[in-house]
């Protein structure tokens, strides 16, 4: 019979090598992941650091996934009893480490004591949810930080013997979010370990962990996916074309910022930064009181729906500089082609890269907590003198 390539709950035989979890592009890691492996060079911590989209927790459980499996070879094998375990995150040897809400007794040992059966259900279903697609973030309404309870339990579990691998994994996500008291204590973990445990550390901000952690970790860095494969996969779930390839874009990379934006309507922000902008051209100056106050307003209640706005106007200028040199076809606002056709033919002299560098300038004095309504009209009076003058 002739070889064809097999696809099984992520796994892919034949050309590419087998994973349990559906990943996306970073071959070059997999393989990486795999050598340690197979040549049974495994460290006692690492820390997968890069953009939370971009794989590291993905990656992560895959790795865990082949460090926990019983087959002899092609680990993961995606059949054995442990390898069904962690398919579904419910190894009796996989712990995962995350952000909690808070709670007043940090003296327990237990991070779940004191959290609402509510909450416990809220896990449940995240942790399924990542366990369907490990690109989906696990995020615990309320969490802001890992409590050193969180700690103190995983180091309780890891100095006995592994239940039915020959070792144990533990995977702390958004381990720049441990505590100063956490940090402290799972240091002393990793100055004496336990035998046969692999700490995995994923993080977004590796500066952020105390830095005798990292020097105990081997890192490994995941550089930001390419937008066709973002596009790609928002298409496997259904998002029609052109909106997929304009989240895409505004994702940056990030797989999980992508997700994160299905969760607005984007059509209503593209029109409210066309909108804007028709304000600015025009100098309409009712019109842009207006509109300050509810770009105000919306910085308020939703900061990333407010940069969503500033990002689309971004792409605005890009997709008018694309126009101006016949390239249609990398359009990525391509449904407002017309609009963007009357905007290079009233505004000829545009200044593509100082409009861009005008909206960072803005999104750099908001992060230094500059006034928000000082911030904006500083960027109308920019964005202004970069459309240069209208023609005739």
């Amino acid at each position: 019979m002739e070889k064809q390539n097999q696809i099984e709950s992520g796994r892919v035989v034949g050309q590419k090598i087998m994973t349990l979890f559906e990943l996306i592009d970073n071959d070059n890691i997999l393989s990486c992941l795999d050598n340690i492996v197979s040549g049974k060079k495994v460290s006692t911590a690492y820390l997968f650091h890069g953009k939370d989209g971009a794989g590291t927790e993905a990656f992560a459980l895959e790795f865990a996934a082949k460090l926990l499996c019983g087959s002899r070879n092609n680990k993961p094998c995606g059949s054995c009893s442990s390898c069904r375990k962690m398919k579904t995150l419910q190894h009796p040897d996989l712990f995962l480490v995350y952000p909690l809400p808070s709670k007043e007794d940090s003296r327990t040992i237990d991070p779940f004591k004191g959290l609402s059966s509510k909450k416990i259900e809220e896990i449940q279903q995240l942790l399924q949810k990542k366990s369907e697609d490990p690109y989906t973030k696990l995020l615990v309404s309320g969490a802001r930080s890992i409590p050193i309870s969180f700690v103190r339990w995983i180091r309780k579990q890891v100095y006995m013997k592994p239940q039915e691998s020959s070792a144990r994994c533990v995977i702390i996500f958004d381990a720049h979010l441990l505590t100063i008291e956490a940090s402290n204590a799972f240091l002393k973990v990793l100055e004496e370990p336990p035998e046969n445990t692999i700490f995995i550390l994923t993080s977004e901000f590796p500066e952020s962990i105390l830095p005798t952690i990292r020097s105990r970790c081997q890192a490994l860095f995941f550089p930001q996916l390419p937008e066709g494969k973002i596009e790609n996969k928002l298409v496997q779930k259904g998002i029609p074309g052109e909106k997929a390839k304009l989240i895409a874009n505004l994702s940056a990379g990030d797989l999980t910022a992508a997700y994160k934006i299905l969760d607005y309507d984007i059509i209503e922000i593209e029109d409210m930064a066309i909108n804007l902008l028709v304000y600015i051209a025009t100098w309409n100056k009712n019109k842009l009181k207006e509109k300050l106050q509810n770009m105000v307003e919306i910085y308020r209640k939703d900061q990333y729906k407010f940069f969503l706005v500033l990002k689309i106007i971004q792409r605005w200028f890009m997709d008018a500089a694309l126009l101006k040199l016949g390239m249609d076809g990398h359009l990525v606002l391509y449904n407002r082609r017309d609009r963007l056709i009357r905007f290079v033919k009233s505004f000829p002299d545009f200044d593509v890269e100082g409009l861009h560098r005008a909206i960072d300038y803005c999104v750099d004095l908001l992060r230094s907590n500059v006034y928000i309504s000082l911030a904006l009209v500083n960027l109308f009076f920019d964005l202004k003198e970069g459309l240069g003058r209208r023609a005739k």
